[in-house]
């Protein structure tokens, strides 16, 4: 047996060889995040900052940065600091940070949030208001303080930034429209104040799954050149001289005209109920005169094949400001004339005038208005005039507008159709008379102000004869008419830059 005095060692023993155990060493840092304010957060005085700290073994302290500045430091739970703001400029943006610090001496930072100065207590929230197959309608509160521009950002991804789509805004509320159906969409308004730019919050909105708009097919047009005029001086009383080479820049155009299909869509999205798609000058003549549709839209009237029952039939019946909000809502414009022009004739081919530049096409297709191509000989819709009776070969087939790309032979060389006959074409341009000798050599936009907007193209109501084949339908021929003139023979495309 033991004696009672070992055993009274054995207690002591193990506590000698206890304290002599190492002590284990902390090299885990803690963990810190800002939770308020929060990224992208206008904030309001008094500003308080708070943290989430958390360690293995004891957060010791808390200290807050504002720009990499030290702004007040916090040893006990929960941690927060009061920031003075009182000297910072409205709008104004700053990075947040928080450092925290254990027992050990390991030290954590949090990745920084981005702030901006709300002195004036704006609540910049973007709203939701509508929503179509083809748009989304979004308002948000003006800065309290007035000035200042906007514009929209989207994408169908979130993280919205400037890299993205944007739009102008000219208030607080706008109209997105040209969208797919059915698709998710992400929004930020950017405010720009003149000194400072700050973001909105960002939203999602999706489109609605019916009445999906019947797209429009784009072809590319290259930038380049062209001899501009009328080659032959055919066109002299129309302003189409003197011939001179025009560049513009590259764009594209819809490859059809805006069918009537394409065009109810508009319709049954408000397009007639909503200015912001309207010029200013179109929307005092939509209200005057009460317009709701094209001029006999759905009425069955011989000669005006417009409506929902011929939906792959040109628009036509709407004035120049009707195929401007049109454009506006599809997302594009109207294309200027000479942009059209270049469309139709391109800038290749013989130099029959001598002035070292290639004349381009004389109609859409080529130089010959009724030449052989893939066996065919007529190549647009225009008022046959030739002999009658007229031989079967020379037969467009149609009394009237055509349905749009009836005929492939006479696409323009960058695939557009229709270009020559069917129905004429508004374009963005006033009209003068003498426009062609005074205006700049590149990306001619027309004149400033006129009483008559430029239309082309020709249409099934002009005349070829064997004596003069297709002289009403070269691509050098201009037409002009009052903007608000609504015509059976007159339609549209559109346009967009790139």
């Amino acid at each position: 047996m033991r004696s009672a005095e070992a055993l009274l060692w054995i207690p002591i023993l193990a506590l000698a060889f206890a304290g002599c155990e190492k002590k284990s060493i902390d090299n885990d840092p803690p963990t810190v995040e800002i939770t308020s304010p929060l990224a992208g957060d206008g904030v309001v005085p008094p500003v308080e900052i708070t943290a989430n700290a958390s360690d293995n073994d004891l957060v010791e302290s808390v200290e807050f940065f504002a720009d990499d500045s030290s702004i007040g430091i916090d040893f006990d739970a929960p941690f927060a600091v009061e920031w003075d703001v009182s000297s910072l400029d409205d709008l104004s943006p700053h990075t947040l940070s928080a450092r925290a610090a254990d027992g050990s001496g390991n030290v954590a930072v949090d990745g920084g949030v981005d702030i901006w100065i709300n002195k004036t207590g704006w609540n910049f929230a973007l709203s939701q208001i509508a929503t179509t197959a083809n748009s989304v309608t979004l308002a948000w509160p003006p800065y309290p303080s007035g000035g200042g521009s906007y514009a929209v950002y989207f994408s169908e991804n979130a993280g919205v930034s400037t890299s993205d789509t944007s739009v102008s805004a000219p208030d607080t509320a706008i109209v997105i429209s040209g969208l797919e159906a059915a698709r998710q969409y992400h929004f930020r308004v950017l405010f720009n104040s003149g000194e400072y730019a700050i973001f909105s919050d960002e939203i999602a909105a999706t489109t609605d799954s019916t009445g999906a708009m019947v797209p429009i097919e784009w072809v590319s047009v290259s930038g380049g050149g062209f001899s501009r005029g009328a080659l032959d001086g055919s066109s002299g009383l129309e302003g189409a001289t003197p011939v001179r080479w025009i560049t513009v820049a590259a764009f594209e155009i819809s490859q059809y005209e805006v069918s009537c299909g394409q065009f109810a869509q508009f319709i049954a999205d408000g397009g007639y109920d909503d200015s912001s798609y309207w010029s200013a000058e179109g929307w005092a003549e939509r209200t005057d005169n009460g317009w709701t549709a094209p001029k006999n839209w759905n009425a069955g009237i011989d000669g005006w094949p417009v409506g929902d029952d011929y939906p792959d039939y040109p628009t036509i019946g709407v004035s120049f400001y009707e195929a401007e909000a049109f454009a506006a809502w599809a997302g594009g414009r109207l294309p200027t004339e000479a942009e059209w022009e270049f469309a139709a004739r391109g800038g290749g081919g013989i130099d029959s005038n001598g002035d070292t530049y290639p004349d381009g096409n004389r109609y859409a297709w080529g130089n010959d208005f009724s030449a052989e191509i893939s066996g065919v000989y007529v190549h647009c819709n225009f008022l046959n005039d030739y002999t009658d009776p007229m031989p079967d070969f020379l037969v467009d087939g149609f009394e009237y507008s055509s349905p749009v790309g009836e005929f492939p032979t006479g696409a323009s060389w960058c695939g557009a159709f229709d270009m020559t006959g069917n129905v004429a074409e508004w374009t963005a341009d006033w009209f003068s008379l003498d426009y062609y000798s005074t205006s700049p050599s590149e990306n001619p936009a027309g004149p400033p102000s006129g009483s008559e907007k430029v239309y082309r193209g020709g249409s099934y109501i002009d005349r070829s004869t064997a004596a003069d084949p297709g002289y009403k339908l070269r691509t050098w021929r201009r037409q002009s008419r009052d903007p608000d003139d609504r015509k059976n023979y007159i339609g549209f495309r559109i346009a967009r830059g790139l």
